[in-house]
C-alpha cells in the first residue's frame, strides 16, 4: 500500500496491466509473509501456517468480488472515514500499520454486501479442500481475539507470558519480535491467534503507556456495555473485532498524550515563576525568618549566587485539596529535621542580594503565595515579571538542556556516586513505606499492602516504579532495586 507508484498507474513490470490489478497483491503477500516471518509468526514459508497465509492473500486478491472496492472500503473504515469515501489513499503505510490493516481485512472486516470476514468466506467455500494440517490452523484461527494484555514475563527469543487485562486470561505468546520489542509489564493492544499447541501473535503489537491503561481499559469498557445488553466473554470478544479500528484509535490517541498532572492538593501542573525586585534585603529576609508556613532550607547551592532557599508548605494539605479532581499526582512530601513526612511542599522561594525569586507548580498556588508575599512584604519588594509554562514545554526544554549538559556532569567519582545514591534512595524508600500516598487514597504503601482493597493499585504502583527503573537514564546502582527493597520492607512477593 505504501508505494511511490499508484495503484492506477501503469504496472512497472511492462505487463500494461494496472499496478493493482498486476503486482500490487503479490507484493503485498510477500511484505506480509516477511513481515511476519521476522516475528516468527508465520513458520517457514513452505509450512503448513505460510502456506495457509499465502491461499488465504490469494483468495481476498481472486475470489472477493471487486477486490479494489472492497480494499478502499476497508481502508476508511480504518482510518475512521465514511465507508464511500472516494479517497485517495496513496499514503506512506509503515510496516506495522500495514500488518494490523491487513490483519484486520482478513479477519474482522465486512465489506457492504458481505455477511462475513474474509477469513469466514475462505474457510465456508475452501476449508474442506485444505490439506488436514492446514484446515486445523485454519479452525484455530477462526477463534481469534482482540484484546489488551500486560506483559508478565519475558523470555528473549522466545515470546512473552501475558495476561489479558479485561478477561483475567494468562497464556504464553509465541513471538520472537514481541520479545525484543516489550519490556516486564508493558501494556500491549493486539490479535492473538490459539494455535493447537500454542498462541501466536497475529498483525502488530499496539504498545499502550502504563499511565494511559486505566483510561483506555475504562472506556473500552464503557464502550463495550454500551454496545452489549449481556456483558460477557462472548460479547466482549465480538465487540472489540467490530470496533477493533475505532479502539485502536482511541489508544493511539491516548498514547500521544501526556498523563494529566496534577499537585498533590489537585491543581493542574503549570509551572509557575515570578520574580521581585528587592528594595529592602533584610525587611524581606526577616519576614521570610520569621512567618509560620515557610520553613529556610539553607543556603544556594552556588555560593556565588548568595542565595536563601525557603520553602512555603503546609502540615495541612486538606486545606489546599480542590475536590472533585483526578490525575496523575505530582508532589513534593515535607520532611522534618528527624526525617519524619510533615507534610506538602507548596512552593519554593530563593532570597538574593537584589531579587527573590517564587516557583510554584500551579497558578493557583502562585497567586496565593504572591498575595500573601505583596501584603505581608509591602514597599519591600516590587514585582518585575511573571510566567508560566505548560509540563510539555518545560519537558522539551529540559531534554535540549540535558543534552547540552552531557559533558559537564558530575565530577564525583562513578563509584562514589553509586554508592552515595544507593544510600540515598534506601534511606528514602524506607521512609516513603510508610508515608501518605495520593495514588492510594492517602494510605500509606504499608497500610495498603495489608488493606485488600487497596493491594491491586499498590501492585500497579510497584509495577510503574519497576518500568521506571528499567528505563531510567543516569547512572545505574548494582544490585540495588528499589522496588526490591519496597517489597521487602512490606513483606510482598517480588
Amino acid at each position: 500500500m505504501s508505494r511511490t507508484i499508484g495503484r492506477n498507474d501503469p504496472c512497472l513490470c511492462g505487463s500494461g496491466r494496472k499496478y493493482k490489478r498486476c503486482c500490487l497483491p503479490k507484493e503485498e503477500t510477500a511484505q506480509l509473509e516477511e513481515a511476519g516471518a521476522r516475528g516468527s509468526r508465520m513458520g517457514r514459508p513452505d509450512g503448513p501456517d505460510g502456506k495457509l497465509r499465502r491461499r488465504i492473500v490469494r483468495f481476498l486478491d481472486e475470489e472477493i468480488p471487486d477486490v479494489d472496492d472492497y480494499r478502499r472500503e476497508a481502508v476508511c473504515v480504518w482510518l475512521g472515514r465514511p465507508r464511500d469515501d472516494p479517497g485517495p489513499f496513496d499514503q506512506e503505510w509503515n510496516e506495522p500499520e500495514f500488518l494490523a490493516l491487513m490483519d484486520y481485512m482478513i479477519h474482522d472486516f465486512i465489506a457492504t454486501g458481505c455477511d462475513a470476514p474474509v477469513l469466514e468466506l475462505f474457510s465456508h467455500r475452501e476449508g474442506a479442500n485444505l490439506p488436514r494440517q492446514e484446515r486445523a490452523l485454519l479452525e484455530c484461527w477462526r477463534e481469534n481475539h482482540v484484546g489488551v494484555y500486560e506483559a508478565q514475563d519475558i523470555r528473549k527469543g522466545e515470546g512473552a507470558a501475558v495476561k489479558d487485562l479485561l478477561l483475567e486470561e494468562e497464556f504464553f505468546v509465541n513471538d520472537v519480535s514481541l520479545s525484543r520489542k516489550l519490556e516486564r509489564w508493558d501494556i500491549f493492544a493486539g490479535r492473538v491467534l490459539k494455535e493447537p499447541d500454542r498462541y501466536v501473535l497475529s498483525g502488530a503489537a499496539l504498545l499502550i503507556p502504563r499511565s494511559q491503561r486505566l483510561p483506555v481499559l475504562e472506556e473500552i469498557q464503557r464502550r463495550w456495555h454500551g454496545a452489549a445488553k449481556t456483558p460477557t466473554k462472548a460479547t466482549f470478544r465480538a465487540f472489540m473485532k467490530a470496533s477493533w479500528p475505532e479502539v485502536r484509535r482511541l489508544i493511539i490517541e491516548r498514547g500521544n498524550r501526556l498523563p494529566e498532572l496534577r499537585t498533590g492538593t489537585g491543581e493542574p501542573v503549570l509551572f509557575s515563576r515570578a520574580w521581585y525586585e528587592v528594595l529592602d534585603h533584610p525587611a524581606v529576609k526577616k519576614y521570610l525568618d520569621a512567618t509560620p508556613g515557610i520553613e529556610h532550607m539553607g543556603t544556594h547551592e552556588d555560593p556565588v549566587l548568595r542565595g536563601e532557599r525557603y520553602d512555603w508548605v503546609t502540615s495541612d494539605p486538606a486545606a489546599f485539596v480542590l475536590p472533585g479532581e483526578e490525575g496523575t499526582a505530582f508532589q513534593t512530601t515535607w520532611f522534618d529535621s528527624d526525617g519524619k513526612a510533615r507534610g506538602l511542599v507548596l512552593g519554593n522561594l530563593t532570597l538574593f542580594e537584589r531579587e527573590l525569586e517564587v516557583q510554584c507548580m500551579s497558578k493557583q498556588r502562585l497567586k496565593r503565595l504572591t498575595a500573601l508575599l505583596e501584603e505581608r512584604m509591602g514597599a519591600a519588594i516590587r514585582r518585575k515579571s511573571t510566567l508560566f509554562q505548560e509540563p510539555e514545554e518545560a519537558l522539551e526544554q529540559f531534554r535540549r538542556s540535558d543534552k547540552r549538559g552531557e559533558e559537564t556532569r558530575s565530577e564525583i567519582p562513578p563509584d562514589l556516586e553509586r554508592k552515595l545514591l544507593k544510600e540515598y534512595f534506601t534511606e528514602y524508600y524506607t521512609r516513603w513505606v510508610d508515608m501518605a500516598v495520593p495514588a492510594l487514597d492517602n494510605l500509606t504503601p504499608r497500610e495498603a499492602a495489608k488493606n485488600p482493597s487497596y493491594r491491586t493499585r499498590l501492585e500497579d504502583l510497584l509495577k510503574d516504579f519497576e518500568q521506571a527503573e528499567l528505563n531510567r537514564a543516569g547512572p545505574s546502582i548494582p544490585g540495588f532495586s528499589q522496588v526490591r527493597l519496597i517489597r521487602q520492607l512490606l513483606g510482598l512477593r517480588s
